[in-house]
Formats: structure tokens, sequence, C-alpha cells
């Protein structure tokens, strides 16, 4: 019975979490259906393409999207059953409700409801967390290795940043076991196998792609050595921003002063989570971090009966849901993000005048235009981020590319006055320079957009 009465409440809180993902925006970040547009459409990763992220997502989004087209619609069913496995997950590791409640209520103002690398991440971090769990109860049980070892895997080469998880758990392993750390290695050689194969299996994909290098380049070179170092890249979290993390992140971090690793390995990964809202912060980078801390909501209920720990839990409390709340408000019953009226409209245009056939390029606008309106850009494509553009050559390449295959027309968002890296206000110069001289404009086709067409 009481098994019983668990499944229905679980149940319930699974369907207010799908009612509150379906009231609430859902983002749908362009490059999760520019990439794979073009990529479906023989544009090269990497050589056409600048995508700093490694190919298994994108790979991934080609197949799904050749199933299901790009309209934002099968992307958000695929993101809500994500984030409701995440929540199964929640409750499969912890067997708390509350647990699976934190995470549910909190998910969305933290914006789990839009799809992007860390959410995809997720599920793959929360089984590697217990895979580590799993081998540290036993480490004579080396299957929990290897499959810790492939998890991990997978969630680096979705995105690298998951690179500060593999040093977390090396620390915690080499914590546990000290010495015999190297006996379990040097038995086990074959544990990096995930990591190897899936590597050779990408040198092999783009060595035939005679795109090797480009990749090497944009998936670890740049990530590493460049981006840094590039204009208008770093973009940090404000003071209110940051009270929010911080009364996220201090409650739990009092627990790892309990010595019991059922509680340090989650909370330890979770706080080396933290680091995936840097360079570039938004608060959907947390989402990893979240579900990891909800498996820590058992323990810190009970610690709730120390008065210390209640008023610290109170004040977090507090302005978490603050933000939540006002998140909620602002978010309420809204269309897609990046897909809305304006952009269909657009789209719509653009099919009708464009010759068949020939590109348009999009100058400080909405690059989700091309797949809606089936429409493809010259060869090289990027974004218009300064990180990308101000890095030597790409700016010639990409002009070099639209005198190869000039557009009739060029969709162009007018410069917004503000910082002069900042997008949306970012002039890269000799790709405007070249637009300026030789297009014009020729009307304006909604309330942000104007269309440029050929002097």
């Amino acid at each position: 019975m009481a098994n019983a009465r668990k499944i229905f409440s679980l149940a319930l809180i699974l369907a207010l979490h799908l009612f509150l993902l379906i009231k609430t925006k859902f983002t749908l970040w362009p490059e999760m259906v520019v990439y794979p547009y073009l990529a479906n459409n023989n544009f090269k990763l990497y050589t056409d393409i600048i995508n700093p992220y490694p190919p298994l997502m994108t790979w991934f989004l080609m197949m799904f999207s050749k199933m299901f087209g790009y309209e934002p619609l099968p992307y958000l069913i695929f993101t809500w059953i994500i984030i409701i496995f995440i929540d199964l997950l929640i409750y499969k590791i912890t067997k708390s409700l509350l647990a699976t409640i934190f995470f549910a209520f909190l998910s969305i103002p933290f914006g789990a409801n839009g799809l992007w690398f860390d959410l995809v991440q997720t599920p793959f971090i929360l089984v590697s967390t217990l895979y580590l769990m799993a081998f540290l109860e036993n480490p004579k049980n080396t299957s929990n290795f290897y499959k810790l070892s492939a998890t991990l895997a997978l969630v680096f080469f979705i995105k690298q940043l998951a690179v500060w998880l593999i040093i977390t758990a090396l620390a915690i392993i080499f914590l546990k076991l000290g010495k015999s750390t190297k006996d379990v290695f040097l038995k086990n050689p074959a544990i990096l196998a995930p990591f190897i194969i899936l590597l050779a299996l990408q040198i092999f994909i783009f060595a035939r792609q005679e795109s090797l290098a480009d990749y090497f380049f944009w998936v670890f070179a740049f990530p590493i050595l460049l981006a840094s170092q590039m204009p208008g890249y770093f973009d940090l979290p404000k003071v209110s921003q940051s009270i929010v993390i911080l009364a996220l992140l201090i409650p739990f971090f009092l627990l790892t002063f309990k010595k019991n690793h059922k509680i340090q390995v989650p909370i330890s990964f979770a706080a080396l989570s933290v680091l995936f809202i840097f360079p570039r912060f938004d608060f959907f980078h947390l989402i990893p971090s979240l579900a990891l801390f909800s498996l820590a909501i058992p323990r810190l209920i009970e610690e709730l009966k120390s008065k210390f720990f209640l008023v610290i839990f109170t004040v977090s409390f507090i302005v978490v849901l603050i933000f939540a709340i006002r998140s909620y408000i602002k978010n309420w019953g809204h269309e897609v993000r990046f897909f809305e009226k304006e952009i269909y409209q657009t789209a719509g245009i653009l099919r009708e005048i464009n010759p068949p056939g020939k590109p348009i390029y999009i100058q400080n606008g909405p690059d989700q235009i091309f797949p809606i309106a089936s429409l493809l850009p010259p060869k090289p494509w990027a974004d218009e981020f300064p990180w990308y553009l101000e890095l030597p050559n790409v700016q010639d390449r990409i002009v070099e590319g639209i005198k190869l295959n000039p557009p009739r027309f060029i969709v162009f968002k007018p410069y917004e006055l503000k910082e002069p890296y900042e997008i949306g206000s970012y002039r890269p110069l000799k790709i405007n320079q070249f637009i300026t001289t030789n297009y014009q404009n020729f009307f304006q086709i909604s309330d942000t957009l104007w269309l440029k067409i050929k002097k």
C-alpha cells in the first residue's frame, strides 16, 4: 500500500512538472537546429560550420532532424522526455519524493525548459555519479569502473567542460583508495577504451572529410588555448545572479564536512559542475549541478535538526524561492524562444522572393531562418560572435565565400548601441565593410529586420 502511494505521488509530481513545462516558455537554441541543418546539407563540421563543441550532439541531431524535421515541436518533446527522465533517475537513486520535487520545481527557473548541451549531459552525469559511488563501495567490482569511464567519455564528447568531472572522479578515487589507485589502473588498462574509441572514431570520420585539422582546432585548441583571450567571450554573472547561485550552493557545501562518500560524491560533482557557467554565464548551465544537488536532499533534510543549519537553509530557501517565483511569472505562457511569429513571417517572405538555389546571408540576425526557410548561407558559415570572427583569417574566409557564391539578398538586423563586442552590437569589420560596399537597404521586413539587396 505504501509503495502504491509512492508510485501515485511520483506520477503526480511528474504530471505537475510536465504541466509547468507546457505552460512556461520553451527555448530552442538556434544552434540545435542550424548546426544539424547545415551538416545535413553538405556543410562540413568545423570547416564549413564554425562549431566549438564536440560532434556527438550534432551527429545525433542530424539523425533526429532527418526523421522529424526542424520545427520546434519534436525538439520540445525530446527535451521534455530528457527532463522527465532526469526526474525518474533522481527518484531511482534517492528513493526520495522530496529530491524529485526539488529538481522538478527549480529546474524550470534554472532554464531546463530548453534544448542545450548541458541538459543532454545531465542524465549521463547522474548515471556516472551512481557508478562512481558503487565503485567506491566495492573497488573489487571493476565493472562499475568501466561503466563510469564509458559514461564520462560520453559526457566529455558532448561538451568539453566535463573534463572537470573527470578530474574530480580521479581525485575522489585517489583519496578513497590511496596508493592502491595505481594498481587499479594498471590492472585495468582498458579503462581508457571508451575515450580512445570515441576519439579514434572522430579522427577517422574527420580525416575522411579532410577536416581533421579544423576538428582539432575548434574542439581542442580553441577552447583550451584561445577562447579566453577572445574579446567578448567572458560573460560573468551579475551580483543578483551570484547571490542566487551562492544561496543554492551553501547548504549543500556544508554537507561536504560529513564523511560519507554517498554525499560527498554527488556534491563534489555538483560543485565542479557549477564551473559549467563559465565562461559565458546563463542559469541553464547549472542544470547538471541542480540534478546532482537533488541527490543530497534526503541528507539535507536530516541536517535541519541543527539550528545553525536550519537558519542557513531558511535564508537560502527564501532567496532561491523568490528567484524561482519571479522566473515562473516572467516565462509563463510565451512563444517558443527564437522561433517567434516574426521569424516565420520573415522566412515566408524569403522563400517567395529568393531565387531557387541562391544563398542568403544573415548579418547580425536570426540564423534559425535558414532551416525554417529551407535556405543556405555561403560557405563557410559562422555565428556573428566576436570570439569566432576576431580570430585571424575567419572574416577573410567568410567574405571570400560571399564573393564566390554571392547572395542576392541579405537579412540584416541593425546593430545595437552597446559595448563593441557585445552580441547584437558587435560589427565584424571586414564583413560589415564588404556588405556595406556591395549591398543597399531594400525594405524593412519586420519590426527588427531589414532586407538588403545587391547593388
